[in-house]
């Protein structure tokens, strides 16, 4: 006797008929896929948005542990301040003009492997490469290969030029001497906007500078939804939202009036006390 056919069913009169199989409807199906689609619009900003803040998390982090290390090279070193003095000729960023050992140095733009970072005064402190990059950072440097090869940059951070460094000398060279102002108000290391960054120090005039005190000498980054990560001599670190969008023209640029110069402001009143003044 043959079987019956598949997807058929005998009824009480003894016919087969065909066998209902439940399914959704075409409809049905575009319904749940605009559902989906609606659902995944309003979650995604939000899943984004967490991405974004562990980045800056991380940053933060990052920035603590540097400033940490440089307080305990501080202690080894009688009272000392991180050497600072690693800086380009702004006329051929070719030529450095190294007066003595610095904390990393270096150019961030062309440096493709960590062997500058690790030469530096920091890395017996700070010896993990990766704490020197803002891992929001999506800068690249190209490598000298044949055809030369993207990298990711190996820093993002400077160490603001008034401390320690013979290109300031109005700066301070010890804690001692930038506790005159409280050291939890001083900043040490600074995210540099990635079209700024070159060596590893972060220039800024003193807000007493006369018509200089208006100008940006290096410019901080505003990666994280218009807002920088620095941190303070005393070891902890802050977000800082800008009033103002960073947009690098070029060093030494004039601080706009839409809150740009605020941001300014702010930032000089967290360097420490000029040594020439009593």
């Amino acid at each position: 006797m043959r079987g019956r056919p598949l997807g058929m069913r005998r009824d009480g009169d003894g016919f087969c008929r065909p066998r209902r199989v439940a399914a959704f409807t075409l409809i049905e199906l575009l319904v749940v896929i605009a559902i989906i689609a609606i659902l995944a619009g309003l979650l995604l900003p939000s899943v984004d948005r967490a991405r974004r803040a562990g980045l800056s998390t991380q940053c933060l982090n990052h920035l603590r542990q540097l400033q940490i290390g440089s307080l305990n090279y501080s202690h080894e070193h009688n009272d000392g301040l991180l050497p600072n003095h690693y800086v380009y000729g702004t006329t051929d960023s070719n030529t450095p003009y190294q007066t003595s050992y610095s904390w990393c140095p270096g150019d961030a733009r062309r440096d493709t492997t960590p062997s500058n970072i690790q030469s530096g005064a920091l890395y017996a402190y700070v010896p993990t490469p990766k704490v020197y990059r803002c891992p929001a950072d999506r800068a690249i440097a190209w490598t000298d290969a044949d055809p030369p090869r993207p990298v990711p940059r190996t820093r993002s951070y400077n160490l603001n030029l008034s401390l320690n460094s013979v290109w300031q000398p109005r700066g301070v060279t010890t804690l001692s001497a930038a506790a005159r102002r409280n050291v939890d108000g001083i900043f040490g290391f600074i995210e540099v906007d990635e079209l700024c960054i070159l060596d590893p120090t972060f220039g800024m005039y003193y807000g007493d500078e006369g018509s200089s005190a208006a100008f940006w000498i290096d410019l901080p980054s505003d990666r994280h939804d218009r807002a920088g990560n620095l941190s303070f001599l005393d070891g902890h670190a802050e977000r800082w939202r800008w009033k103002a969008k960073k947009i690098f023209l070029q060093w030494n640029q004039a601080a706009r009036e839409d809150g740009d110069r605020e941001d300014l402001r702010r930032l000089q009143a967290a360097l420490p006390l000029p040594s020439d003044l009593p």
